[in-house]
């Protein structure tokens, strides 16, 4: 998948349905990154793929690797 299609792909799920952010990290050469929101990760939570059992689960938020990703 090319990375435009990511990137409309993660817009329409911050527009439409609120499920992911992006924050712009300063300490990382204003690097841009997608992360859940609390509704995010409530509804993934909930699916079975990821184990949910209707429980949601704390996901650690981690800063990007700094491995030349695009940013966004």
């Amino acid at each position: 998948m090319r990375i435009e299609q990511t990137r409309r792909r993660l817009a329409k799920l911050r527009s439409h349905d609120g499920l992911v952010d992006r924050v712009t990290l300063p300490q990382a050469g204003r690097t841009r990154v997608w992360v859940p929101t609390q509704y995010g990760v409530q509804v993934a939570g909930e699916w079975p793929e990821l184990g949910g059992g209707g429980r949601p689960r704390p996901w650690p938020i981690r800063p990007p690797c700094g491995c030349g990703s695009a940013t966004g």
